[in-house]
């Protein structure tokens, strides 16, 4: 059996987002000044406009020539400290899609274009524009519209369960699923599929839309699947056959966190599903890794808590979704593989709660997974705070700000070393 060994690292999750990337043109010559339809453009669209676009979950658009040249200096400025745009995970650990990280050379143009004058340039060298509004994968096959929740103006952060039910009949096979936040208060969705009614039933025993408390563990991730949303995330389609399974009358199961606003805000969410008449030839498995028994004393410096997994089987990561809350500061995964060599997944040093990134896929596969978080500050609670104990939890509870994991999703086929890696993954 491979072995896994597990070194001191620093919690990190990283994310992943588009698997092509958009075609740059070439930059203008040194000798000749960059403009915003031939140069900016092309790096706005592919790095920025996924969040910055009308009705994206950025508090305003850089489409337009007119909207980037009011900010020029703002943007010369953030993303040459690389604030901007935010891509936690460290450059040289771990690749992936559809990486927003600037190049050291997009941003020497951006301060060229600002610093020659910001000339806008010829319109018809205008890439076209993002997809602004609306669904990002075009109209789905299904919309399914979550009921009105109205979020109170003050409070603590609410961790609400919604119900809703697949329409239709018989079995669809789902390529992809967008998931429309309609508000900025919402921090973060999980969705899950319970082909039970019990979700249902604690939702409807609650006078109010959804209903607070556990996800049920007759709701879970459909065939290995990562469903989820954060601030940011771009949709994708699934890779041909790999489709998840979906019964009409099934339940999706949508947890939604929600940061209140100091204003009493209406929100309601909504999900689309793109189908496909092609049934999934291959399967991932979920495997978790993380702790939820986390005993911090006061003042403690550099807590840290490790996990680690040794697969029965040879597998490859296709994604990562890593997830945690307030007291985690640093990220690290890796996988050591047969014969000793470890080799990076994931890293980030300054861990985010509000910039948390997207389910990730690895461009490149890799397998056995160590895991290991350092809290915040190093470790060090703030003044004045007590121990951190957050207990053992069951499966599904809501989480304590103070907990963290990360899932992978591993590939598997439809033989007998799948079934293994799936049984052990549990």
């Amino acid at each position: 059996m491979k072995r896994l060994v597990c070194l001191g690292a620093i919690l990190t999750l990283s994310s992943l987002a588009v698997l092509l990337l958009a075609e740059h043109r070439r930059p203008a010559a040194l000798d000749a000044p960059p403009t915003f339809a031939r140069d900016i453009a092309p790096v706005l669209y592919h790095r920025c406009a996924g969040c910055h676009r009308a009705d994206g979950p950025a508090p305003f658009s850089l489409v337009t020539y007119a909207e980037v040249k009011k900010r020029a200096t703002q943007i010369a400025a953030v993303t040459r400290s690389r604030y901007m745009p935010p891509w936690k995970p460290e450059d040289g650990f771990g690749a992936f899609i559809g990486e927003r990280r600037l190049s050291e050379a997009e941003i020497d143009l951006i301060d060229r274009w600002v610093g020659t004058g910001t000339a806008e340039g010829d319109a018809a060298d205008l890439p076209p524009p993002p997809r602004s509004g609306g669904w990002q994968l075009g109209t789905p096959d299904v919309i399914l519209t979550l009921p009105a929740y109205t979020l109170p103006a003050g409070g603590p952060d609410v961790f609400r369960n919604f119900v809703v039910t697949v329409p239709g009949a018989g079995t669809s096979y789902v390529r992809g699923l967008e998931f429309q936040p309609g508000h900025a208060a919402v921090h973060h969705a999980n969705i899950r599929v319970d082909a039970t009614t019990a979700s249902r039933r604690l939702d409807e025993g609650d006078p109010a839309p959804g209903y607070e408390g556990v996800v049920l563990h007759s709701a879970d991730y459909p065939d290995g699947h990562f469903l989820g949303w954060t601030p940011g995330q771009t949709s994708s389609l699934a890779p041909d056959g790999l489709a998840w399974r979906l019964d009409a009358g099934n339940d999706l199961v949508v947890q939604l966190h929600f940061r209140p606003t100091g204003r009493t805000e209406r929100i309601q969410p909504s999900i689309g599903l793109y189908l496909t008449t092609v049934p999934p030839t291959r399967l991932p498995a979920i495997l978790r890794l993380g702790r939820q028994d986390l005993d911090i004393p006061p003042g403690a410096g550099r807590y840290r808590v490790s996990d680690s997994y040794v697969l029965p089987v040879d597998a490859e990561v296709q994604a990562i979704q890593p997830h945690a809350h307030y007291r985690a500061r640093e990220v690290n995964a890796w996988a050591t593989q047969p014969g000793g060599a470890r080799r990076p997944l994931i890293r980030i040093e300054q861990w985010d709660f509000n910039c948390q990134p997207p389910q990730s896929r690895s461009s490149a596969g890799a397998g056995l997974v160590g895991l290991a978080i350092v809290g915040r500050d190093g470790g060090r609670v703030d003044p004045g705070d007590d121990a951190v104990r957050t207990g053992s939890r069951p499966a599904g509870s809501r989480r304590s700000p103070q907990d963290g994991a990360r899932r992978r999703g591993r590939l598997r086929d439809a033989d007998p070393a799948s079934a293994r890696l799936c049984r052990s993954a549990k």
